[in-house]
């Protein structure tokens, strides 16, 4: 069996991966159609793939991003997403050599440093990835909700609209402006990627507004349990809406949630609902490239009390 690895080299080429991806992943074309059209400094060769006669049986693609590093200076990272093999093609180290090219094409288009996401830590630390892990904050809902804030105008939005979405580009930048391990959004990515995340049928995007002051946030409210993807903004606005966001869970039936946002927005949290539990997630993992950054600079980045990956910069 001959195996070919290289890089993508047509549109066709990528039609034929979303076949790859639908059979692996099973989520449908929408979020890496998002992912290949919305990320900075794109080609086509940046999604690695195994071809055996003429079929894509694997693939690794990278993504590249501007992050903020800990001292609020851009760093271009190479972010591994997209990581799949048929079944029958499994346990042939295909995985392997896809992201050692992938390597490659980060180091020849200037990344510094490299992110990923994983269940299978052992896999990736065999090729110089590392265990960087993130932060999450549990809290349960008081048993006495907080009080509303009249005085902030809370909308809920299922579906976003291109203004919709741009109109908190300006709120996102002024929160997030140096802060550590965030992304530097393009337009496009607040159109494209981020635009098809905050529409998740599973996400609701809720707005507070005063004047010209104002806060939003990005959740999953189950009946359970409910999960705060992104939360930036105005103070006040962001204690409103997390007053609603309480109201809502609770209404749903959930009791508990947990919260994914930088440490030092804890204090705002347990304002509203009592004592934060950090819970670490150990599913981040990342790496130097071509020496452009030490381990010490990405530690200090993940170290940070201010730094954060939002939901709506995942890939």
């Amino acid at each position: 069996m001959n195996i070919e690895i290289r890089g993508l080299r047509s549109e066709g080429e990528w039609a034929d991966g979303l076949v790859l991806w639908e059979k692996v992943f099973e989520v449908g074309p929408w979020l890496f159609h998002s992912l290949h059209r919305s990320a900075p400094y794109r080609d086509l060769d940046d999604c690695s793939v195994a071809v055996v006669d003429g079929e894509i049986v694997a693939a690794v693609d990278v993504f590249f991003r501007d992050v903020y590093d800990s001292e609020g200076m851009l760093r271009r990272m190479g972010g591994i997403g997209s990581v799949a093999t048929l079944p029958e093609y499994r346990k042939q180290g295909l995985s392997g050599r896809l992201l050692e090219r992938a390597l490659e094409v980060m180091e020849k288009k200037g990344a510094e440093w490299s992110l990923l996401f994983t269940g299978v830590n052992s896999h990736y630390a065999r090729y110089g990835w590392f265990d960087t892990p993130t932060l999450r904050w549990d809290v349960r809902i008081p048993v006495g909700l907080p009080n509303p804030r009249p005085e902030w105008a809370i909308s809920e939005t299922r579906y976003l609209r291109l203004e919709d979405i741009l109109s908190l580009r300006p709120a996102h930048e002024a929160f997030n402006a140096g802060r550590p391990l965030t992304t530097h959004r393009t337009e496009t990515m607040w159109k494209v990627a981020v635009r098809e995340r905050f529409n998740r049928p599973d996400w609701v995007c809720l707005t507070a507004t005063r004047g010209d002051r104002l806060a939003f946030l990005a959740a999953q409210i189950g009946s359970e349990w409910f999960e705060v993807r992104e939360l930036k903004g105005d103070e006040e606005g962001l204690q409103a809406l997390l007053s609603h966001v309480a109201a809502l869970a609770h209404a749903k039936g959930a009791d508990a949630g947990g919260f994914q946002i930088p440490a030092d927005l804890v204090p705002l949290v347990e304002s509203v609902f009592g004592p934060a539990v950090a819970k670490p997630q150990p599913y981040a993992m990342s790496r130097p490239i071509a020496d452009r950054m030490s381990r010490d600079e990405i530690e200090a980045m993940f170290a940070s009390p201010a730094s954060v990956h939002y939901g709506g910069d995942d890939f």
